[in-house]
């Protein structure tokens, strides 16, 4: 893996992390699923944008760069819903949808093919309309 590689696939391993830490604080038993979800809407916007910035420097990979353009849509979608603008289960599974290709564009960067159960549904849909197209 070449260093530039390596940085990017650090990158998505720490932004993984970091989106994953978020959505674990959202569980805590003092909070009720239906309440509103107060993020930090500053550490939001600081991932999204180191997010923003690993997506265009994985632009001569074109399998993670599609990922991390998944990620990168649902971490906006989400910052322009922060602070309080959801219910606790629905930023929850708004912080999933990040985690997700986030995790697929780490294992593409280290050469690895994402498992069926990790693939995004547009990913697994496009693999599977490429099959039936070549047929």
């Amino acid at each position: 893996m070449s260093a530039d590689t390596s940085q990017l696939h650090n990158t998505c391993i720490f932004l993984s992390v970091s989106f994953r830490a978020l959505r674990d604080d959202l569980d805590k038993p003092s909070r009720a699923p239906s309440s509103p979800c107060w993020l930090d809407a500053g550490l939001v916007e600081m991932l999204t944008g180191e997010l923003r910035r690993c997506r265009d420097a994985a632009v001569r990979h074109p399998a993670a760069w599609q990922s991390l353009d998944a990620a990168l849509a649902h971490a906006s979608l989400l910052l322009a819903q922060c602070p309080g603008g959801l219910g606790r289960d629905r930023c929850a599974r708004q912080l999933d949808a990040i985690v997700s290709p986030l995790q697929e564009a780490a294992a593409w960067l280290a050469g690895r093919r994402p498992s069926e159960a990790q693939e995004s549904q547009w990913q697994a849909m496009a693999r599977r309309l490429g099959g039936w197209l070549r047929r």
